[in-house]
């Protein structure tokens, strides 16, 4: 806060918390809001009324809570990407391997046999490879 004297009257200057516009009072309405606190309110000149409190706000609560909570959200989002990409990779490697053993294919080996591919063309049509 910054005082000046006009007129042999000192002025508190502040700004609004609100609309944020600088402005001045009496020094004498600054002290009277600094003992009263809750009980008295200070208006800016576009009509906001503002007081001081003892301790934090509930704002600066809200924020602090806010700026204590925002690297926990970062690291469910980052947990939750990496499920993301693990699923994805997995439903690839089960692609992968159904499109093999419809074609007749060992998934472990690579050797071809052709009764698999037989029986799945003749007895499971609808398991047919589509590429």
């Amino acid at each position: 806060m910054q005082k000046t004297l006009f007129d042999g009257t000192w002025f508190v200057f502040a700004r609004c918390p609100r609309c944020e516009m600088d402005h001045a009072f009496p020094e004498t309405l600054y002290s009277t809001g600094m003992l009263r606190r809750d009980s008295f309110s200070i208006f800016c000149p576009n009509g906001h009324a503002w007081h001081y409190v003892e301790g934090e706000t509930a704002e600066a609560k809200l924020c602090r809570e806010r700026d204590r909570l925002k690297p926990k959200l970062a690291e469910v989002v980052d947990e939750r990407d990496a499920a993301i990409r693990h699923a994805d990779a997995n439903a690839l490697k089960a692609r992968r391997l159904e499109t093999r053993s419809k074609n007749g294919l060992c998934p472990c080996c690579n050797r071809s046999f052709a009764n698999l591919r037989c029986h799945v063309a003749t007895k499971h049509p609808e398991f047919r490879a589509t590429n």
